[in-house]
Formats: C-alpha cells, structure tokens, sequence
C-alpha cells in the first residue's frame, strides 16, 4: 500500500477552499514530451496535484497515464469518473470528456459536441481559475475588479459585460481591430489589438470563439513619437514665423521707402538698417 495514500485524509475533508496548489497543464497530444520532461524534473512529493488536460480523439483509447507514470513516482491516474483531488498526483483526463472541478474533486462530463476547435482546456482551465474563490470574489472577478484591467482608447474602464469576448458570444458579430489598454497586476500597461470571430456548432449556435490578440505597444510608442514630434514642428514653426515678422517688417518699409525719392536720398540708412534686420534673422536662425 502506497504509505502517502493511507495518510491522506478522507475526501469529505475537501472543501471549496483548497489545501494545497493545483496546476492545470494543457496541451495537444504532440505535448506529450514536454510532459514527460516536466515530470522527471519535479521531486516525488511536490506538494501539489497536477491535472494534465490533452486534446483526445473520442475514438481511441489512451496510454498517456502510462506513458507518462514512466517518467514520475508520483501516481498518475487517468480521470475517468468523480473523484477527490489529492497532492503529489498527476491526474490525466480521458478521452472524449471535459473535466471540471467541484467541492475539491474532479468531474468528468462527456463532451456535448466534438464538432469544431476542442474547447476542452479552456473548460477546465475556467474552472480552476474560480476554485477556492467566495462567491464575492467570482462575481468581482466577472465584473473586471481582478488584477488586470481593460481601457479603452479613450481612458475609460471596460466593465465585464462590455469585454469584446461578451459582445461575440451574445451577437454572434466579429470584433475587428479594437484597440485596448490592458494594466497588468505591477501597474504597467500593454496596448492590445483585439479580433475575435465566434465559432458555431452544426446547429449554427455560437459555441465559443477564436480570440487574437497582439501587442502593439511598440506602435502605439511609435505613434505617440510622432505626434510628440509634429506638435514640437508646429510650434517651432509657429515660432519661427513670429520672430520672423519683426525684422521683416522694417525691411518692407525700407524698400518701400527706397522707391520714393526722399528715400532714395537716405539710402545708406535704410540699406544698414536692411542689413542689422538680415543678420538678425541670420543668428536666429543659426540658433533655433
């Protein structure tokens, strides 16, 4: 008898609350190396439960429990009816199901339609993101008050029912090129760009959606250049044309002056006067 399974307390001890850290891996059945690499790099007794979630045809059995307990001590079980969650455990689903959590176990449903992109992961994925929150916790996390937040181009919070996702799943509509300003956790932004097509079932519902999102942080810095340097051109400019209008000024008058005849008889004046004006603008120039 495993001596770490009589110690382990019954499973009517597991509550919402969990004791210990689980960690949900996804991957498509390709990930399977990369599994088996993790696993013979992790000690025998970690003092987590680790739940692997792969993309399985419903049509074939699975050997990924066998494959990869070759590569752990830990005990690696294929998830195939509700049971206690338990540290220092790989548990793997089976094909053909979703697993969800409840009540600190695992529960697997058949998956309703395996037509289309697998959601199977992000299932899972949901469900462990709100295991061991209040209730009060999962509504403010629905509601956009978690560590990350979305903008929009405009400054303002983008609320939970607003989100681009909720918009596709309710109408069905794409969302192209929406740009939003996502603040991280450590109070740093990142600028996004959203594009998010819905994916539809045989019966044309909306089952999901395709989510794209790119970083365009460094574009949107580009961008902000400039603009910061056409502002600083325009003001340039615009001082330039001010400070232009003082010698110019007496310059017109001079040559206005020079084509009467009393002008003419003062013409020495007015060609120094021309001439201070010129090497002013000259100076100014030399030195913006």
């Amino acid at each position: 008898m495993d001596p770490r399974k009589s110690a382990e307390p019954p499973s009517s001890s597991f509550h919402v609350t969990p004791a210990f850290p689980v960690v949900g891996i996804g991957a498509s059945a390709g990930g399977l190396p990369a599994l088996t690499t993790l696993l013979e790099n992790m000690p025998p007794a970690p003092g987590i439960a680790l739940v692997v979630v792969l993309h399985l045809s419903p049509d074939y059995l699975s050997a990924a429990d066998r494959l990869l307990q070759r590569a752990t001590d830990m005990p690696v079980v294929q998830v195939t009816r509700r049971m206690p969650i338990r540290p220092n455990r790989v548990y793997v689903i089976s094909p053909g199901r979703n697993l969800r959590m409840e009540e600190g176990e695992l529960v697997v449903e058949d998956v309703p339609c395996p037509l289309g992109i697998p959601m199977t992961i992000n299932i899972f994925m949901r469900a462990l993101a709100i295991w061991g929150c209040t209730l009060e916790r999962i509504e403010q996390l629905w509601a956009g008050q978690g560590p990350w937040r979305a903008y929009r181009s405009d400054g303002t919070l983008l609320e939970q029912g607003e989100s681009p996702l909720a918009r596709v799943l309710a109408s069905g509509e794409p969302v192209v090129n929406q740009e939003l300003n996502i603040k991280r956790p450590d109070g740093s932004f990142v600028d996004i760009l959203v594009n998010i097509t819905a994916l539809r079932d045989a019966a044309g519902q909306v089952s999901g959606a395709i989510n794209i999102f790119q970083d365009i942080s460094e574009r949107k810095r580009a961008e902000e250049a400039l603009r910061t340097a056409g502002r600083r051109k325009d003001e340039f400019l615009a001082k330039l044309a001010h400070e232009l209008r003082n010698p110019l000024a007496p310059i017109s008058n001079a040559v206005q002056f020079l084509r009467r005849p009393e002008g003419r008889a003062n013409i020495d004046r007015w060609l120094d006067m021309a001439e201070r004006q010129v090497r002013q603008m000259v100076r100014m120039l030399a030195n913006p």
